[in-house]
């Protein structure tokens, strides 16, 4: 069998959600695609998730961490954010009986979301008062149940208890990571963190409308980090979503993203709100230069930012009658989404 060198760099967890990656060549000594891999260093998810994490994700062949792989990955657990060896939530009775009220309660729920009952476990989380934990995971089994009112007081409960967000899932060696969409394109992923519990509210106002309510968490999240791409591409996105018209929210993105460089896919996502904010000021051959920075890349980037880029340079280039060059993007952007490609050829009646 071959061996698989040790990876000494972040822990990368592929959790549904995300574009599946593609089977790791044998031996390669990859197990999941890099494009995540700065998920797990993000302050969204806490230090013992990724320590949970290194002792049941194997990356070589031993035995001691290669038992829990099958589990881990394949299993229904993953589908619902929480990622735990079984046996570290079977308590014998003794050690049931020595356990507080609420961490039984908490335990139960973690096994129900290991056998892919969501809303059972939530129906049990519910019940824990004053558990920081307990009220995190609801809030974001409501948001997956889609009872973003719920989720949206959950959540606010678990901001009361920052210093306890993440204590109990410690205590029972559970990791846990939610992904959450921060555009068509990007998905974040959090864990229990006063952070993570942030970008989740931000989310739920989202869907509840509550326009402002959502801008002034938001804005609460990017003064505790005001470098964190994560953070940036979800502010220029509703920016534009809900101020597009709004020169003054178009040159506020154009001010905001200068220092970022194409990077990560996020970082591309970023590059691509800031030539939309270019392109609606009217900065046209700004948005092209951007654009065409962004595109330099493509290895390490997913279909849909991709996708998105492409769409956006050749909508540019036709709004800047620069024909020949639209028909270019066009015809490589036919080779990642061809039923898109052609809603575009027949919309702009684009020859070759």
């Amino acid at each position: 069998m071959s061996k698989r060198r040790r990876n000494n760099g972040p822990v990368i967890v592929h959790i549904t959600g995300l574009e599946q990656p593609k089977s790791p060549r044998r031996g390669s000594g990859r197990l999941f695609s890099d494009e995540i891999s700065y998920s797990l260093s993000a302050p969204f998810v806490n230090d013992n998730d990724a320590r949970i994490l290194r002792e049941l994700v194997y990356w070589n062949t031993g035995s001691s961490k290669r038992r829990v792989q099958s589990r881990l990955i394949r299993g229904k657990q993953a589908r619902y954010g929480i990622i735990a060896d079984p046996r570290d939530l079977s308590p014998n009775l003794l050690e049931r009986m020595m356990m507080p009220g609420a961490d039984r309660g908490f335990v139960s729920a973690c096994n129900m979301l290991l056998q892919g009952k969501p809303r059972k476990a939530f129906d049990e989380l519910v019940q824990l008062k004053k558990n920081a934990d307990a009220e995190f995971l609801a809030g974001m089994l409501a948001l997956k149940l889609n009872m973003e009112a719920r989720a949206a007081e959950l959540l606010s409960l678990a901001m009361e208890r920052p210093e306890d967000l993440g204590d109990t899932f410690a205590r029972h060696s559970v990791a846990v990571m939610f992904d959450l969409p921060i555009t068509p394109t990007a998905i974040a992923h959090v864990g229990p963190t006063l952070n993570g519990v942030y970008l989740a509210l931000v989310e739920a106002k989202q869907r509840l409308r509550h326009h402002n309510d959502a801008m002034y968490v938001l804005r609460k999240l990017q003064q505790r980090l005001p470098r964190d791409i994560v953070v940036l591409l979800s502010l220029c996105e509703y920016l534009l979503e809900n101020d597009s018209s709004d020169v003054a929210a178009c040159n506020e993105i154009v001010t905001m993203t200068e220092w970022v460089d194409n990077d990560t896919y996020i970082h591309a996502g970023v590059l691509l709100m800031r030539s939309r904010a270019l392109r609606r000021i009217g900065e046209l051959d700004g948005a092209k230069d951007v654009l065409t920075a962004a595109l330099r890349k493509t290895v390490d980037r997913t279909a849909g930012i991709l996708i998105a880029l492409r769409q956006e340079r050749f909508e540019l280039f036709m709004e800047m009658d620069l024909g020949s060059r639209a028909a270019d993007d066009l015809r490589k952007l036919r080779d990642l989404d061809p039923v898109l490609a052609t809603r575009l050829e027949k919309k702009y009646q684009v020859t070759y």
